[in-house]
């Protein structure tokens, strides 16, 4: 009997997959988090790339933004006419890149997906996926137990995703429903002397940040550091003097 087929998820998040080569299997599904800096050496993509989005980060390493962008376009470069790309609709930089889409489309936006349009969004509150025909209502965004409008476009993401792979509805629900997020982002590590505490440590840029300081309504005490890779600034500082 054939062995049913395995995940393995890897990558840019701190656990590459290489360290898995030896128990994968042709069948198995493998979920990759790629950088930019490995983007720019490959030569081959997944059958499904998800671009997220397109703004400023490592220019320390690319030099321009156009550098950066063709490296991120590079998801899409080789992939085949039966391959799926995931587009943010409400990213700028990512929906640029619409036209080097060789296979089949999906956006996921926070808005209503314009007509002949297929992938997932939000409307009057409810997660929703369109596919040709088809058309589903996934799940209320309150339910998205991750703070900020980011998070509930990451779901959104995150179904596009799952779908564009095959997995049905219902398990996806199940997946979304109980998520409560990954080590260093935007991750609740306890509360002291009534101050909740929150790790977001793994956001390299100053938009990363921008949406985590916008996941809160409440009096925020800002921990801010790192190396400079030469992005603007100037939003970010505008943000964190409010």
């Amino acid at each position: 009997a054939e062995r049913n087929s395995s995940v393995f998820v890897g990558g840019n998040i701190g656990d590459p997959l290489i360290n898995y080569l030896d128990e994968m299997q042709a069948n198995d599904i493998a979920i990759l988090e790629i950088s930019s800096f490995q983007l720019d050496q490959m030569s081959i993509s997944p059958n499904v790339a998800a671009l997220l989005n397109v703004t400023p980060n490592h220019l320390d390493r690319h030099g321009t933004m156009e550098t950066y962008t063709a490296a991120k376009a590079r998801i899409l470069a080789f992939q085949s006419r039966e391959d799926i790309a995931i587009l943010s609709r409400n990213d700028k930089g990512a929906w640029n890149l619409r036209n080097k889409v060789q296979g089949r489309l999906y956006a996921f936006s926070a808005r209503e997906l314009d007509d002949g349009l297929d992938g997932t969004f939000l409307q009057d509150g409810m997660l929703k996926l369109r596919d040709r025909d088809m058309s589903i209502t996934l799940m209320p965004s309150e339910k998205v137990l991750l703070r900020g409008d980011h998070n509930v476009m990451n779901v959104l993401a995150a179904f596009a995703i799952g779908h564009a792979a095959g997995f049905g509805v219902e398990p996806m629900l199940e997946a979304a429903k109980d998520f409560r997020g990954v080590p260093h982002r935007l991750e609740f590590v306890r509360e002291l002397r009534g101050v909740c505490w929150y790790n977001d440590s793994i956001a390299t840029a100053p938009e990363r940040s921008m949406a985590a300081i916008r996941a809160f309504d409440e009096p925020i005490v800002l921990l801010l550091g790192g190396r400079d890779k030469d992005l603007a600034w100037d939003e970010l500082l505008q943000l964190a003097a409010e």
